[in-house]
């Protein structure tokens, strides 16, 4: 038998040097090895340290593992597998199957109690939805992640989830905040736990994660320092790979110093990595930040070959990489529509095991004694009675979830698809458009035009330019970029300032009571519901002036709107096809809220909700 692993392990060593397969001689080789925990093990270590460009062999061994590993004794070899093969997928940014191997991971340690790979799946899959801007989500699986860690005295995993975590928490927070030093926190305990288990890989991570943290303070000094520490524990490992990351944030700190050559040194040398190593959103990474030096550093014709190349390879990546928002939906979907059904037949049968009890029992009293048989099976009855009354009420609320569920899926799912169509827009056409200007300005320069033609040329550019504007409008319209950057209380400010300029007509925002940060839902609908609100105004009241008001206490949050304009009959909301309301009233009703509408023709209009959130 080890002469067997050994033959194939060294045909594994092969696949280093060779683009094909010979899958017939691998299989050959897997149909004459002895299946046992040892060498299945043996066989996944030496797998997990394969190139990352070999991916389809890694996939092709991995699933070879999982069908040999079925058995009660091999599960745990099983769940290894299904890990490993969702980590490399991770690496090379297909999500979609990433997350197929990982949540079967998940699903197979839960069930027989296998925490540390739990939470590494747990771990992976918050770094993915981290990746894909979903960081509510990311958040919950780095926290159950850190949970399991604690509980089970994981230290591997309570530092890559610490670290994940707070990484991710301390985009969110305030600068200098509390929540803002407790992310930190997260972050020097997850280093402080990685430097005691020698764990050189994750240390490389990790410090590198921490020069971020300096490079969004500016403190550009301290950000090399920890890369030089990060480089020099590079080179120990020998891991190229792991430059890949490393260059761009070298390259990014001489950009924001304005040393233009040495950072575009370094995108050339990360970006031959990239490119030898065949990672797409690394290589679009390299590919961005290239153009916009060039196009700092005054060299636009350079500027626009690179935006191209982003653009070129933005495209291919959303098609691969934006499933994670409408699978998780759907997910959750059928997942309650499964719970429905399940309690449902659970209180068929629940019934008609009373209903037969209730029988058996009358049967047995009427032949011991007739008058305590009589009296036992009322009893019984009224019971019974009682029971089916509480299913019913159960079930009657499972379909009120279910609702809920339908609806959350529906709202959240126009805010994600705006979210990327905005995304698109900023980085595809926007891109696009802003390349063109650069070919034009690159011409420009090049060429010597006569004073009309020079005047007709400078107007070309000055509708591209107006064309840009309008873009960005249409894209913050679909997701304020004040909403994501500064929170809802600057993002209502800066939707009544832009209403306000546009319109001419005067609106005055204000703000009551404690500001609570809350969750990226209940945030994105109430900027909506006060949009729309504001919307319809600058629509259809012919106001001169709105009042557009925010209070908000420990468990709810109250909007106002008002306005003197020309009001209306509220009977004709109850005939209303239009989309606006209905989006309100769907929001109001998924925050079990309450909205009262004040109004009568020539006296203006006060709308008011009450959410409980």
């Amino acid at each position: 038998m080890k002469v067997l692993l050994c033959l194939l392990l060294a045909q594994i060593s092969l696949l280093h040097t060779q683009s094909q397969v010979n899958r017939n001689s691998l299989q050959a080789t897997f149909d004459s090895m002895q299946v046992n925990k040892v060498s299945l093990q043996d066989l996944l270590d030496r797998t997990e340290v394969m190139p990352i460009e070999d991916i389809e062999t890694i996939r092709i061994i991995g699933d070879w593992v999982i069908m040999k590993s079925t058995t009660d004794s091999l599960l745990e070899i099983n769940a290894t597998a299904y890990l490993m093969i969702g980590k490399r997928f991770t690496i090379t940014s297909n999500f979609a199957e990433a997350t197929r191997y990982l949540t079967r991971a998940q699903s197979i340690s839960e069930t027989n109690n296998f925490p540390q790979i739990l939470a590494q799946a747990l771990n992976v899959l918050g770094s993915i939805y981290r990746t894909n801007d979903q960081e509510d989500k990311a958040i919950k699986y780095f926290k159950q992640s850190l949970a399991i860690s604690k509980k089970n005295n994981y230290l591997h995993g309570l530092a890559r989830s610490s670290y994940n975590l707070g990484t991710t928490q301390l985009v969110r927070a305030p600068k200098g905040s509390s929540k803002a030093n407790a992310a930190l926190q997260l972050i020097y305990m997850a280093l402080d736990i990685v430097k005691k288990l020698k764990d050189t890989p994750s240390i490389i991570v990790q410090t590198r994660g921490l020069a971020n943290v300096y490079i969004n303070q500016r403190n550009y000094d301290a950000a090399l320092l920890k890369l030089q520490e990060s480089e020099q524990l590079i080179r120990l490992t020998g891991k190229e790979f792991d430059f890949v990351i490393h260059y761009n944030q070298v390259a990014k700190i001489y950009n924001d110093k304005k040393k233009y050559a040495t950072a575009i040194q370094y995108y050339k040398t990360g970006l031959e990595l990239a490119e030898k190593y065949k990672v797409p959103r690394l290589m679009c990474m390299y590919y961005a930040g290239m153009a916009e030096t060039y196009e700092k550093a005054g060299n636009y014709k350079k500027a626009n070959r690179y935006n191209q190349l982003n653009i070129q390879m933005h495209d291919a990546l959303v098609s691969k990489e934006n499933f994670a928002a409408a699978a998780d939906i759907q997910n959750r979907y059928e997942a309650a529509k499964k719970d429905n059904e399940l309690l449902k037949m659970a209180a068929i049968n629940k019934q008609r095991n009373t209903v037969n009890s209730i029988l058996i029992a009358a049967t047995l009293g009427l032949l011991l004694l007739g008058l305590l048989g009589y009296k036992n099976f009322k009893s019984r009855s009224k019971v019974s009675i009682q029971q089916q009354e509480l299913q019913l009420q159960k079930i009657i609320q499972l379909e009120k979830d279910k609702q809920i569920i339908s609806i959350d899926a529906m709202l959240k799912g126009q805010e994600e698809e705006r979210s990327r169509i905005a995304k698109d827009l900023h980085d595809g056409i926007g891109s696009l458009l802003s390349g063109t200007k650069l070919s034009f300005m690159n011409v420009r320069e090049m060429l010597s035009l006569k004073s009309g033609k020079a005047i007709q040329f400078d107007k070309s550019l000055s509708m591209l330019d107006n064309t840009i504007g309008d873009l960005r409008k249409v894209a913050q319209n679909l997701m304020p970029e004040a909403l994501v950057k500064f929170g809802l209380y600057e993002a209502l400010r800066d939707l009544c300032d832009t209403v306000q300029t546009s319109s001419g007509i005067k609106i005055v925002y204000q703000s009551f009571g404690e500001k609570r940060i809350l969750d990226n839902t209940a945030v994105v609908f109430i900027y909506r519901i006060v949009q729309e609100l504001v919307n319809n105004v600058v629509k259809h009241a012919n106001a001169s002036e709105v009042i557009v008001q925010l209070s908000m206490t420990d468990d709810k949050t109250v909007i106002t709107v008002e306005d003197n304009g020309k009001g209306f009959d509220k009977s004709l909301l109850l005939n209303s096809t239009g989309a606006g309301m209905s989006n309100i009233h769907f929001r109001v009703q998924y925050f079990n809220g309450t909205s009262d509408i004040l109004t009568s023709a020539g006296h203006g209009t006060s709308i008011n909700i009450e959410l409980k959130v």
